[in-house]
């Protein structure tokens, strides 16, 4: 995270990482910000990391919004990924 080319994390890989719940993960990453150890991006392309930080109440209504996100599995041939089913995809800096 301290890396010049860090651009966050995807919301949906803490999950995956940390073997738990999503619903579960969002609900621990809202404690975080709460707590202002973590903040969010939410954006057409979250990658870029703003110059100031949503009011925390909107990153945590954000993060509770998105436990309604579904993930789409996309396959070619063997090669298989997965996206958001979101216009504005969640990532924690």
């Amino acid at each position: 995270m301290k890396s010049s080319d860090f651009n966050g994390i995807p919301l949906r890989n803490i999950s995956k990482e940390l073997n738990i719940e999503y619903e579960g993960s969002i609900d621990l990453i809202k404690e975080l910000v709460s707590e202002e150890i973590v903040s969010i991006q939410s954006s057409t392309n979250p990658h870029i990391i703003g110059f100031q930080h949503y009011p925390i109440d909107s990153q945590k209504h954000i993060l509770e919004d998105a436990k309604n996100t579904k993930e789409k599995i996309h396959s070619f041939g063997e090669f298989s990924f997965s996206s958001e089913e979101t216009e504005f995809p969640i990532f924690l800096s």
